[in-house]
């Protein structure tokens, strides 16, 4: 098994050699990091897209071109013919809830339409 130290070693040894050359590129992606594809919905259309989150949040529905409401990174949309979880989805939405991937906030959403009110009152700070 090698060491962590002659890991280091026989990579700075290539890097030295040439043979470790980084692109522009590769630093690009380094130093920006990877962008992340969150789930954004269209409760118009009934439809989730995943994408790349954008600083001014103005991504659109590919169908109809209206804006979509970022859902967070955890989001599974319902079935398309499924009007009354669509429409929970976007009542809690509306009421700022988003469907986030950390687990010390967890909190566990109301599984029908009639729940919904009760649960953002309850839960609204």
């Amino acid at each position: 098994m090698t060491t962590r130290e002659e890991k280091y070693r026989r990579m700075q040894l290539r890097k030295d050699m040439g043979n470790r050359k980084v692109t522009e590129d590769q630093l690009k992606v380094r130093v920006g990091g990877p962008r992340y594809l969150g789930a954004h919905a269209c409760f118009k259309c009934r439809k989730s897209f995943k994408m790349a989150y954008r600083d001014d949040r103005k991504n659109k529905c590919p169908q109809c071109k209206r804006p979509l409401a970022e859902m967070g990174r955890a989001f599974r949309a319902p079935k398309i013919n499924d009007v009354k979880q669509w429409k929970k989805v976007e009542k809690l939405r509306m009421a700022g809830f988003r469907f986030a991937t950390r687990t010390s906030n967890k909190i566990t959403y109301p599984y029908s339409l009639q729940d919904v009110d009760t649960f953002i009152k309850t839960h609204k700070g």
